[in-house]
């Protein structure tokens, strides 16, 4: 019996160390967590810098697509780019179309003449692709004193979609100033007006009536923008000179 006793006595021992123990444990644990909120992990900039940048490298996604990079090996000389600027302004330059069409004559040199020409807005939309009539530039010479059996016009057959032509002058019977009509040639040799260019003096030769001073002989390359700045007037009519009535 009384060993009975002196074992239950040790047994309270035990478990009275055994709660102490596991009461101090729980307070710590406690006192931890509770020391975790009241003084917070601080990071600097630059250790935040580098976390980003290692998660950035081990955990970015993997591009699916290879992304197209300029090849450093390509470079283009002044003559090339020249080139590409003057194919790119003839392929993709805008259009300008007029209400009226216009027609402009610029000498060249005495045995030719620039036209340029504008259909108009009302001669593309009337346009009919079963309309076989041509479109022709009906040259006038203009006769002075010195040439009073020229023949009285000419026609040049021309591509209306080009809308510019050079046109060369005949040896024979050769004026000093011409004029000109753009228009319709019919089957009985008439011209359907669609505009007209007053006289223009050609150089090279003797001072006529339509020459009130020096006449420049302009280079080619002058003469588009020499169009654009130049008017004419519009006379719709119907004759066998295409003049007018």
């Amino acid at each position: 019996m009384q060993v009975i006793e002196i074992f239950l006595n040790k047994l309270l021992i035990f478990k009275v160390i055994y709660l102490t123990i596991y009461g101090n444990g729980l307070k710590l644990v406690m006192m931890f967590s509770s020391s975790v909120s009241i003084f917070p992990i601080r990071l600097s900039p630059r250790e935040l810098l580098e976390i980003s940048q290692e998660i950035s490298r081990n955990y970015a996604p993997a591009a699916s697509v290879n992304t197209p990079r300029l090849t450093a090996g390509i470079r283009l000389s002044p003559p090339e780019i020249l080139e590409i600027s003057e194919e790119i302004s003839r392929q993709y330059r805008p259009k300008i179309f007029t209400d009226t069409p216009n027609l402009v004559l610029l000498p060249v040199d005495p045995e030719h003449l620039y036209a340029y020409w504008q259909p108009g807005r009302a001669r593309i939309a009337s346009a009919s692709p079963d309309d076989c009539r041509e479109i022709v530039l009906r040259i006038y010479p203009q006769p002075d004193e010195s040439t009073r059996t020229i023949k009285s016009w000419f026609d040049v057959v021309i591509d209306n979609s080009r809308k510019q032509q050079k046109v060369f002058l005949p040896r024979q019977g050769k004026a000093s100033a011409y004029s000109a009509a753009i228009g319709e040639r019919c089957a009985d040799d008439c011209l359907e007006v669609l505009a007209t260019a007053g006289p223009v003096q050609v150089p090279g030769l003797s001072r006529g009536p339509y020459q009130s001073g020096k006449v420049a002989i302009f280079p080619e390359p002058m003469l588009q923008a020499l169009a654009a700045s130049q008017e004419s007037s519009h006379y719709p009519s119907k004759n066998t000179s295409g003049q007018g009535k």
